[in-house]
């Protein structure tokens, strides 16, 4: 909710990124109600204390609104009414009208209290923040077809209204993104790729266990990447997660985990193709492990491989050889192995599978000639980090 009430007041001109707002050192009372945050902020620039969540800064801040121009703006947003999409029993969530608001609805509503929102509603209110501002209604089905493979119905993008202007959206990308490299949302993190998130972390009632008393707590992050051409918005929250509460802990390594697959399933390019390279290669090709057989034919791929990992030499005496066939190597990318593995060998080309998962790179590229007695490099790589030997250590 940080991120929307940041958005409104933005885009109304009531306050700045950079300016300096008072976090009181992590405590504070709020018309009569205390306010605490994890991190003891002073006197920061707002860019600060939106990286590091603090919910004094963001309640006293809400001050500035109007309650009628927060309510709209989270209207707009589409919270407290269903987005239509094609699933039975969705929810509208809880956004009260204003003259439902207690004294201090307006600070509470600035930090996520006092309101229930979907996950959808989450995600199409984030996604509106990296499509320029403009709100689009959410479906699952792109395309019917057929069993002949004819397109029955094409679902087009709509657009629903427009949430912000653009200087507030790149702004506020701008705040996502510090929340990732310098905030709560560091292991978010995704090498060659600009990504903006937030943390979320919501207070439950108290829930009994015997003669126990223990709190419960919404753990969530919200995400947009890559940055410099969103594509992707995705929201993770789980409902009392057991290890830590902290969002920060437990909802933000969700997020690069699927993140993580759905770049490579959807063949998005990094925001820095050096940077992806260096961490693809340091992180899952170890040349060491190839042995000595690759020698010196070079051909321009997706990824650059080392010269110990290139395709083997022609035999220099081809007599007695069986007729070199030369064949068109195909798109493999996005493919997982046994669907690669298949692929090529219905076409009779050799292959190198390195790692394991979804092809993200390969050599030859697609379209170029492969002789026949020559092999492809296929680089695979895994959603999970678990498998991987990281040199450095973490």
């Amino acid at each position: 909710m940080k991120v929307f009430t940041t958005a409104i007041m933005l885009d109304n001109d009531l306050m700045s990124t950079s300016e300096q707002v008072d976090c009181h050192g992590g405590s504070v009372l709020i018309k009569g109600k205390r306010l605490r945050d994890s991190h003891n902020l002073g006197v920061v620039p707002f860019y600060t204390a939106f990286a590091e969540s603090s919910n004094i800064a963001m309640a006293m801040l809400a001050n500035r609104m109007e309650p009628i121009v927060q309510y709209d703006g989270l209207r707009r947003f589409g919270f407290g009414e269903k987005t239509g999409i094609e699933l039975n029993g969705e929810s509208r969530g809880v956004l009260k009208t204003v003259d439902r608001w207690s004294g201090i609805s307006q600070n509470w509503l600035a930090i996520g209290y006092e309101t229930t929102l979907t996950a959808i509603q989450v995600v199409q209110a984030l996604a509106a923040i990296g499509n320029d501002g403009w709100r689009m209604k959410p479906y699952l089905v792109s395309e019917l077809q057929s069993m002949q493979g004819r397109t029955i119905r094409t679902i087009e993008p709509v657009r629903i209204e427009r949430v912000a202007g653009s200087n507030t959206c790149r702004q506020m990308l701008e705040l996502l993104e510090r929340v990732v490299e310098e905030g709560t949302g560091k292991k978010a993190r995704l090498p060659g790729y600009r990504v903006g998130g937030k943390t979320g972390t919501a207070r439950k009632q108290l829930r009994k266990r015997g003669d126990d008393e223990r709190r419960q707590y919404y753990s969530s992050f919200a995400g947009l990447l890559p940055l410099n051409d969103p594509q992707l918005a995705i929201f993770v929250y789980l409902d009392d997660p057991q290890t830590s509460y902290y969002a920060s802990k437990v909802a933000v390594p969700v997020f690069r985990e699927i993140a993580k697959a759905a770049v490579h399933v959807l063949g998005i390019q990094p925001s820095d193709v050096d940077v992806w390279r260096m961490a693809h290669l340091s992180d899952q090709i170890h040349v060491e492990d190839i042995g000595a057989e690759w020698s010196d034919i070079r051909t321009e791929a997706q990824v650059s491989i080392p010269d110990e990992m290139l395709l083997p030499a022609l035999p220099e005496n081809l007599e007695d050889q069986s007729p070199i066939v030369v064949k068109t190597m195909p798109d493999c990318r996005g493919k997982t192995m046994v669907e690669v593995f298949q692929l090529l060998d219905r076409m009779g080309i050799q292959s190198q599978m390195l790692g394991s998962g979804i092809l993200v790179s390969q050599q030859p590229k697609p379209g170029s000639q492969i002789p026949t007695n020559r092999k492809a490099i296929l680089v695979f790589s895994h959603p999970s980090d678990q498998y991987l030997r990281r040199s450095s250590g973490n």
